[in-house]
């Protein structure tokens, strides 16, 4: 993990935070745009037994980690409605998934925090209120969950969060008066490619081909 901090430190080091954040941006991504390198620390802790594992074992199969970024938020200074990841939410990727964030810096109330909801509470908001993971009804407004029952996931630099934010609301980067800075990485398991709830050809096509056996070589996770 701290390896991994320091490659993420030196990467917002090249940023020019200011002009990448103009426009009342809230959240910006510091990876270069030609992605990270084989040798990335990042990438080895994203692919670390102990973490594959974790998550391996809530997912019943071989995760396929399919997303790593690095996110950085900060006051913005001017009052602004909230919006996209700010607002309460699930992720549509699959019914199941399971998304790790590493701190890189102590975490705070002052740093809005990443707050989320239970899954079992979740499914009854699900419920209630006819939720789906489309445009029109994806977000929810502040009013929809009860602050009873929000859980605000604070922590230490090196602190790592797991969440399966397909079954629990959550929201993020608001009320700020201190930047943020985190690791990112999601994890699916195979069904996910082969009922075309993320997009990923490759996958897609080798699924298709090989029938269910590749399905049952990623499941085979022991």
């Amino acid at each position: 993990v701290s390896e991994a901090i320091k490659e993420v430190k030196s990467l917002l080091s090249t940023v020019n935070v200011s002009e990448m954040m103009r426009g009342k941006k809230y959240l910006i991504s510091v990876l270069p745009n030609d992605g990270l390198g084989h040798e990335s620390r990042i990438l080895k802790l994203a692919t670390t037994p102990s973490i594959v594992k974790t998550v391996g074992a809530y997912l019943g199969c071989l995760p396929v980690l399919t997303y790593v970024n690095v996110w950085y938020s900060r006051p913005t200074g001017e009052a602004s409605q909230a919006e996209g990841s700010q607002m309460w939410h699930l992720d549509h990727e699959d019914l199941r998934q399971m998304k790790v964030f590493i701190y890189c810096d102590d975490v705070d109330e002052r740093c809005g925090p990443l707050k989320v909801v239970s899954a079992k509470a979740s499914l009854e908001y699900v419920n209630s209120l006819n939720y789906r993971t489309v445009s029109q009804t994806k977000r929810l407004s502040d009013d929809a969950i009860s602050a009873a029952e929000h859980i605000t996931l604070t922590g230490k630099q090196g602190s790592l969060a797991f969440v399966d934010t397909s079954r629990c609301f959550h929201l993020g980067s608001r009320e700020m008066n201190k930047p943020r800075l985190v690791i990112a990485l999601q994890y699916l398991g195979p069904q996910a490619y082969g009922a075309r709830n993320y997009h990923n050809p490759y996958l897609q096509k080798k699924i298709a081909s090989s029938g269910h056996s590749f399905s049952e070589q990623l499941s085979s996770f022991g």
